[in-house]
């Protein structure tokens, strides 16, 4: 009469016995530090999402403890991340013959701006004709705001782009008038100066770029396409956790460490692209 419970236990010993299908390991190369910019990948990470779709994902930070800088294009291109978070310039590595390619839009407009000093007139895209615009002509943002500018090119004069440093200061040193950035971290730097400043939204001036968008490089759709399906669904859910639980993963997202720009609140400047 104890055969039938023997047997039971045999087999449950044999079913541990098993080897575990070991998780598979992913890497999203982020295109900028830890923050809320980035909150649905976070959210899939600590929910668990990506540990119940069999992944075991590293969530890595576009810069380094030593300030050493990743650009997320060429990690995927070169495969030490399997996908990366990007805008424009994934059309641009397309042009270059990088098999690219997109997977999810997440943000459905871009965050730059152009940002001024109060007593700078700022309404709309002619008020930049004849004002001297920082910006990194390496940023995807430079490109946007070019080719917005070339699609209005017979109705608008083109304002004069300088190579300055993306700060304040360079606006209250006279070095610019006005500086294309992303508009949230523009507007967290004015508000822990007291400084009083004035933002246009590239959005706002025409809805035509995507913000972040998810993608990869096609040798990892080729290596493991389930496994990607598996990491966008993932990822999804997180972004739906996220937009629903904004204030607390603002909270969380800020004990991340900053290794380039440090705010005086993190947790106001997460609270405040949480707002966005």
């Amino acid at each position: 009469m104890f055969k039938p419970l023997i047997h039971t236990f045999t087999m449950l010993m044999l079913v541990l016995a098993l080897p575990v299908a070991a998780a598979e390991r992913m890497v999203l190369q982020l295109k900028w530090e830890h923050e809320f910019q980035f909150a649905g990948y976070y959210a899939a990470l600590w929910q668990g999402y990506y540990k119940e779709a069999g992944l075991e994902v590293t969530l890595r930070s576009a810069f380094a403890e030593d300030g050493q800088y990743t650009d997320p294009q060429a990690a995927l291109i070169q495969g030490s991340a399997d996908f990366a978070i990007g805008g424009l310039d994934i059309l641009a590595g397309r042009d270059k013959g990088h098999a690219l390619v997109i997977l999810a839009p997440i943000f459905q407009k871009t965050p730059g701006a152009i940002v001024t000093l109060a007593n700078t007139k700022l309404r709309s895209l002619r008020d930049l004709a004849g004002l001297r615009i920082a910006v990194n002509r390496d940023d995807y943002i430079t490109r946007e705001f070019q080719a917005l500018l070339g699609s209005r090119q017979s109705r608008l004069t083109p304002p004069q782009l300088v190579d300055e440093p993306l700060t304040l200061d360079t606006l209250l040193n006279g070095r610019a008038d006005a500086l294309l950035t992303y508009g949230v971290s523009a507007q967290e730097a004015a508000y822990e100066r007291g400084l009083a400043i004035r933002r246009l939204n590239i959005a706002d001036a025409e809805r035509v770029f995507y913000g972040d968008t998810l993608y990869t490089h096609q040798r990892v759709i080729d290596r493991s396409p389930d496994a990607v399906q598996r990491f966008v669904q993932a990822s999804l859910r997180g972004w739906e956790y996220a937009m629903q639980h904004r204030d607390e993963m603002a909270a969380k997202i800020s004990s991340l460490p900053r290794y380039q720009v440090h705010y005086a609140s993190a947790e106001h400047y997460n609270a405040a692209f949480a707002r966005q």
